[in-house]
């Protein structure tokens, strides 16, 4: 009589394993992505804030050469200007 013994040598199915932001950026990676996120969100705020800078700006502060980044005085109104030469509430 002969018996077959069935054994199961297939090891269980191994479980997925999650990996951490926190630990996929280890050693040098983090610093180099927190230096790589403030150089990235300075790009794009410098548009912004040079456009908003030069609205506050007299006209002979925006054309000079170099430029200057702070007016010397801040001109508030410009945009008061802008609304009474080219309202745009009627349309």
């Amino acid at each position: 009589m002969t018996t077959a013994t069935t054994t199961n040598s297939s090891k269980p199915a191994k479980r997925a394993t999650f990996v951490s932001a926190r630990r996929a950026v280890s050693g040098w990676g983090q610093p180099v992505v927190y230096i790589l996120l403030v150089v990235l969100s300075a790009a794009f705020t410098f548009p912004f804030v040079w456009t908003v800078l030069t609205a506050l700006k007299a006209p002979w502060e925006i054309f000079r050469f170099p430029p200057i980044f702070i007016p010397e005085k801040l001109l508030w109104d410009n945009f008061a200007e802008v609304w009474r030469q080219a309202p745009s509430l009627p349309f």
